[in-house]
């Protein structure tokens, strides 16, 4: 375990309560990957216990949305449950949202039986806080719609979601507003084998890390040489995995439209690069970005 610290207060900094009044939403089910808390062997600091490491990875065509809070009528909490040695925390977040539009009201009849997660400010932050985990999304607390009584009252809706388990911690990654690209891969040509190995269509969110790839024969290609790889996207690559028999993209796109280019390879008859060639190939690849 990591050493404590001194849990002090500097004399005269700000401390201004309340949320930013814009957040953000997404349906629970839209989220590929969950950005995660260090696991606790790796953790050396208290931030460490509330800080989620990593980005947020949506499903294609998925993004963020926001929805307006009015200043100074909404809030995150985090309460502190349970019976001794049991204790865990419950995170309300309250908005209000003004004017009773059909899209609004349309929004709480859609999603008031919804797993959703939320991104939320604090008034003095930069960084969000998250309402909303995997296997513990958020859920619709309750809500009031309300016309007003006099003209001078307030008309629009309350709206209360909590989440469960721990803390609402702190996320410092990417906020994806708009549908990323999506890359697809197809090819032909070559043997019949390659093609039933390969052929094929992948899709992954422009900020996913991982490489997209098709399989070959595992550990037989030993020399690939690519034609036209001037048509692959501006900060695009390929390469070639001996060790596993992928030829692997690297990358992800920057700009939409079809970029296709060619792989020339050969398999030798003992394994090595200057063996006999027994089979070679030829694949044409098209990239498809959209």
């Amino acid at each position: 375990m990591y050493n404590i610290r001194d849990i002090l207060w500097e004399n005269g900094q700000n401390n201004d309560a309340g949320i930013q009044s814009e957040l953000c939403y997404i349906l629970a089910s839209d989220i590929l990957v969950f950005p995660k808390t260090k696991p606790e062997e790796q953790r050396t600091s208290l931030e460490d216990e509330v800080t989620l490491v990593g980005n947020f990875v949506l499903k294609p065509g998925k993004s963020w949305k926001k929805i307006y809070c009015t200043q100074q009528k909404g809030s995150l909490e985090s309460e502190i449950v349970g019976d001794t040695d049991g204790k865990s925390a419950e995170n309300p977040l309250k908005i209000w949202h003004p004017g009773n539009k059909d899209y609004l009201l349309g929004f709480i009849e859609k999603f008031k039986n919804s797993s959703m997660v939320l991104l939320v400010r604090e008034l003095d932050t930069t960084y969000w806080r998250v309402v909303g985990s995997e296997g513990l999304p958020a859920k619709y607390e309750s809500g009031k719609i309300t016309t007003g009584t006099a003209v001078k009252d307030g008309k629009g809706a309350e709206i209360t979601w909590k989440s469960l388990g721990r803390i609402a911690p702190i996320y410092k990654g990417v906020v994806q507003l708009e549908p990323s690209l999506t890359l697809a891969i197809s090819f032909v040509g070559g043997a019949p084998s390659y093609v039933a190995l390969g052929n094929g269509i992948y899709a992954i969110a422009q900020a996913a890390a991982n490489h997209q790839f098709f399989v070959l024969p595992s550990k037989k290609i030993h020399e690939a040489s690519v034609m036209n790889a001037n048509t692959l996207p501006a900060g695009m690559g390929l390469a070639l995995n001996t060790e596993t028999g992928k030829i692997e993209i690297t990358g992800t796109p920057e700009a939409t439209g079809l970029f296709p280019f060619q792989v020339i390879g050969r398999i030798t008859h003992d394994g090595t690069p200057t063996g006999t060639t027994v089979e070679s190939y030829t694949l044409d690849i098209t990239l498809q970005i959209t």
